[in-house]
């Protein structure tokens, strides 16, 4: 069992189909592929915005496409990797003026605020995603 699997579980038993139960593994092992590489809390955002009709343009009679939900998770987790990458540049140059390296206690500050603010970004990139 992978980290994808309780979200593309939760994708399958929400779409209602006429597949087997060995179509259904096969199928989530194609999911699996177009999610290589994104980070499985971003793709349990998109299997819930895609549950929740909150995709612009999709038919909420049918299940994405394993490319669709890739397509909608992708630019979730790169917008925060760009707001962690932007924060952690500023915050660190605030808290260190004068001084050459941060500590670790000031890194692992940063890294628990980081994660204080996934919540916050994943919630921030759907709206804007959905007022496209």
């Amino acid at each position: 069992m992978n980290d994808n699997d309780k979200s593309l579980t939760l994708l399958m038993a929400s779409f209602p189909s006429s597949e087997t139960e060995q179509e259904l593994v096969s199928i989530m092992g194609i999911y699996d592929l177009a999610l290589e590489g994104i980070d499985p809390k971003w793709v349990d955002q998109a299997v819930r915005a895609f549950i929740q009709g909150r995709v612009p343009g999709h038919n909420p009679s049918f299940r994405p496409r394993p490319s669709e939900l890739a397509a909608y998770a992708r630019p979730l987790q790169n917008q925060q990797a760009e707001f962690e990458r932007i924060y952690t540049r500023q915050f660190l140059q605030i808290e260190n003026r004068g001084r050459e390296e941060p500590t670790a206690e000031e890194k692992a500050r940063v890294q628990a605020t980081l994660k204080r603010a996934t919540q916050q970004i994943a919630e921030k990139v759907s709206n804007d995603m959905l007022k496209r």
